[in-house]
């Protein structure tokens, strides 16, 4: 591949996550006609940056190598949690029979449509990490400090509302499944993973889950 080729890529998923915030049903069934894992290998490159940039805004530039040992630990903790997700979910897909018509819902067409759904992790994790540059801990109990909260829960409980629909979609779209099915795919899934997590932060490898 050469480099306009690329290029193109990369301004491809740029349009895609754009739409994805304006008309996420239309661009998902779009998406999951395609399904290009090259797209995917983009996104996971655009997380492993944001893994760097948090690592050395946590450490500092003056700590060697230790910021990107530990940019490359979350990522690894990332590519697990993912891998997780996805083959949770294609299993539990199969066994409340949500591949009706071809037991026939690619799991490529589930990875790549799950990459575009960490369009809003990507963003809390990325604002958040800006917000500490510009407004670090400790922040006061006071009216502007109330105001920065109430703001930044607004902000998180939209990102977590989009990070649902994007979800519920990708499960929709791969797995062309029905409301109720989706609906218990993500419930078993959840439980499921959520002593993954508490064990993930309990041995410090991972505070809060990029999922």
């Amino acid at each position: 591949m050469d480099f306009s080729s690329a290029l193109a890529s990369v301004v491809l998923v740029l349009r895609h996550c754009l739409r994805l915030a304006t008309s996420p049903y239309g661009t998902m069934r779009e998406l999951s006609r395609k399904h290009d894992l090259l797209e995917t290998a983009y996104i996971f490159v655009l997380v492993g940056i944001y893994y760097i940039w948090s690592a050395y805004i946590r450490f500092g530039p003056g700590h060697g190598i230790i910021p990107l040992g530990e940019a490359t630990r979350s990522f690894v903790m990332f590519l697990i949690s993912f891998s997780l997700v996805v083959g949770i979910t294609y299993v539990l897909g199969l066994l409340l029979s949500a591949m009706r018509k071809a037991r026939q819902g690619e799991i490529s067409t589930l990875i790549y449509l799950s990459s575009y759904a960490l369009l809003p992790t990507f963003i809390w994790f990325m604002v958040t990490s800006v917000l500490y540059i510009f407004f670090p801990p400790p922040r006061y109990f006071t009216s502007l400090g109330i105001v920065f909260s109430f703001l930044f829960l607004a902000f998180s409980l939209s990102m977590f509302l989009w990070k649902l629909t994007l979800w519920y979609l990708t499960i929709r779209f791969a797995l062309q499944a029905r409301f109720i099915t989706i609906v218990g795919i993500m419930l078993i899934c959840g439980l499921i993973l959520l002593p993954y997590i508490i064990m993930a932060y309990n041995l410090g490898l991972s505070r809060v889950p990029y999922l």
